[in-house]
């Protein structure tokens, strides 16, 4: 417009989702090409060249370790591996695997954030899959509900985009990965943006990983984010009276605080 440490305690039984299964990475091409050179074919050796493995071994991230082991027929290695990333991930490591978010873990996530409960509804309310059109007897669109909401960290170095009225910085609260559109009309559409919001104006921010932790004296907290699509908003059609469908469909991103929470920040384009 993040298992991770803000999601510590949450949630996660409803439905398809499952905190007590874990999935075994799989290996990506890029860690399996590490290990069709033959020297990476050997079992580890009883030799002098040990130490020599050992330390391109130790140079490896997790999943390339677990690739490793899996070829070479280490498999306890390999779940022992599996087993050590999978503690760190719930211990608060940070985590940028997509998580899914359940109402319930989505109602925590604001308590946890302390944000206003009306606020905290709208936000919710803004994502497609709890869309007001998508609840009741007889919702406009049932298939709202069929969308996913995910959160994850913020990695080190992560931009996004801002959409806002000319001359005006916008919150930072609501981002998006990129354009929402070509023109004005077509991000407020897209976006479901507030009826104040004319989106003449797109801007680069980068996203802070680390963010300061209020509950703490201000300590540094990992930055997670909330991701979606965007919902249909016909109240805003209503105040705003500008003639513009705010249909949603563009992937959506909630910052924790946006500026004023110090969660981004305006970059120039020149930097990107």
């Amino acid at each position: 417009m993040e298992k991770l440490r803000m999601f510590d305690g949450l949630d996660t039984s409803e439905e398809k989702i499952s905190s007590k299964k874990v999935e075994t990475p799989k290996s990506s091409m890029k860690d399996m090409k590490k290990l069709e050179h033959p020297a990476n074919l050997k079992k580890i050796p009883e030799s002098n060249e040990t130490d020599k493995l050992s330390e391109r071994i130790s140079k490896m991230n997790d999943r390339e370790k677990i690739a490793y082991y899996r070829k070479n027929g280490l498999d306890s290695l390999a779940d022992n591996r599996n087993a050590i990333m999978r503690r760190n991930e719930q211990k608060g490591a940070s985590n940028y695997r997509l998580t899914k978010m359940n109402s319930h873990n989505m109602d925590k996530l604001s308590c946890a954030r302390n944000t206003d409960p009306g606020v905290a509804q709208q936000k919710k309310e803004s994502f497609a899959k709890w869309s007001p059109e998508g609840k009741g007897e007889k919702p406009t669109d049932p298939s709202l509900r069929n969308h996913s909401v995910l959160a994850r960290h913020v990695k080190e170095g992560e931009k996004g985009t801002i959409t806002h009225s000319k001359g005006e910085q916008g919150s930072g609260n609501f981002i998006s990965k990129g354009s929402m559109g070509k023109t004005a009309e077509a991000r407020i559409k897209n976006g479901a943006l507030y009826p104040t919001n004319r989106a003449e104006e797109e801007s680069k921010v980068e996203l802070n990983s680390k963010i300061k932790n209020e509950k703490q004296d201000g300590a540094a907290k990992t930055h997670n984010i909330i991701i979606g699509q965007a919902g249909p908003q016909p109240e805003f059609d209503k105040k705003a009276d500008d003639g513009i469908k705010r249909t949603g469909g563009a992937r959506q991103i909630i910052t924790d605080g946006g500026y004023g929470g110090g969660a981004i920040k305006k970059i120039n384009d020149k930097d990107n």
